[in-house]
């Protein structure tokens, strides 16, 4: 957490204030998944392990970089206004992925 604040202070002063939120968000949603690893391996017991298909913890784990890129597009739609991101939202099949 001491390094996502600092590492943010030094894209502040580079990079401007999107970037450093940026920043800060990736940490916060690093700890929480480090947070969440933790929680499921104090309870390891034989019905409940970090193996589980429908262990809780490992479902919201699998879950949380998803919601970092949702978390993230928001934070640059609501930068640059919701009405030009909305304009410039395109999608080109393969391209998109290259």
């Amino acid at each position: 957490a001491a390094v996502g604040l600092l590492g943010a202070l030094l894209l502040y002063a580079n990079n401007g204030q999107e970037t450093a939120e940026g920043w800060l968000l990736g940490a916060v949603f690093a700890v929480l998944y480090l947070i969440l690893l933790q929680q499921d391996v104090t309870v390891i017991t034989v019905e409940s392990n970090p193996f589980n298909l429908t262990n809780p913890f490992r479902i919201l784990r699998f879950l949380l970089p998803f919601g970092l890129v949702v978390a993230l597009g928001l934070q640059h739609a609501l930068t640059v206004g919701l009405e030009e991101w909305w304009q410039n939202v395109t999608w080109q099949p393969g391209v998109n992925f290259t």
